[in-house]
């Protein structure tokens, strides 16, 4: 946050989960430590693809949230089913990274989740556990794009 934005009322800053998704907002995911699951202190960049590959429960899309709708890192941790709660982790991205590798951020709320629910439609587990090899190359191929953009909040732990 700048410092003109600490002087604006918060009710300007944060936005409405029915308001326009832009391309500087920034979008958190929660992820795993492990080469599989998105993080490895021991590489550089930490961030890998494993990252933004959809989880099985992801037919929609992968799940992010956006921070300008009021949802802090510690919150997104914190809301993680609790048999992994203390050892995820939180990266972002804005969403200028995903519309340039070609993809969208669509608004998906969860009723009884944290504010500011998107999904990626386009990284959906569909297409990344697919047959045709032509698909599961072609997500693998954006979650890395993303992995590449992406940048860790909170570190995933083992």
């Amino acid at each position: 946050m700048s410092p003109a934005d600490s002087e604006k009322p918060l009710e300007t800053i944060l936005k409405a989960e029915a308001d326009p998704i832009t391309a500087d907002e920034e979008l958190m995911r929660r992820i795993l430590f492990g080469r599989k699951f998105g993080f490895h202190p021991k590489e550089n960049p930490p961030v890998l693809l494993g990252a933004f590959m959809p989880r099985r429960d992801e037919t929609e899309g992968i799940s992010m949230n956006r921070r300008a709708c009021g949802v802090e890192p510690i919150a997104l941790k914190n809301a993680a089913p609790l048999q992994v709660r203390e050892k995820c982790g939180v990266v972002s991205l804005l969403v200028e990274a995903v519309e340039t590798a070609g993809l969208h951020v669509a608004s998906l709320p969860e009723p009884s989740g944290l504010p500011g629910h998107v999904v990626i439609p386009e990284l959906n587990s569909t297409d990344s556990e697919s047959v045709d090899e032509q698909k599961r190359n072609r997500v693998r191929a954006w979650a890395q794009s993303l992995a590449s953009a992406a940048t860790t909040l909170i570190e995933a732990r083992k």
